[in-house]
């Protein structure tokens, strides 16, 4: 597990160019270059699977809800609207 270190730690460390010395980052566990979200991992405000995860369900939720909008917007659809609206009633069924 990576260890926790304050970002005030972090960011007192820097150089007056703005970035860190190899050595720090080394002292740190981090490769050179530095991976993006370096710092966000070692103060351990970095996202977890889990929340990665429930993000991009709530993408598609949207994005669906979104499609069901639209389809009701157009009159012709009536089937595809009744579909999507079924779909849409299951999926959300489990969070009541």
């Amino acid at each position: 597990m990576t260890p926790i270190i304050p970002e005030a730690d972090i960011m007192a460390k820097r150089t007056p160019k703005g970035g860190w010395t190899r050595a720090d980052l080394a002292r740190w566990g981090v490769p050179w270059p530095p991976p993006k979200g370096w710092i966000a991992t070692l103060t351990g405000n970095a996202p977890t699977d889990d929340w990665i995860a429930l993000t991009k369900a709530e993408d598609r939720l949207l994005e669906a809800l979104q499609a069901l909008k639209a389809i009701e917007a157009t009159t012709a659809c009536t089937k595809a609207r009744d579909i999507a609206r079924a779909a849409i009633a299951v999926a959300t069924a489990n969070f009541k």
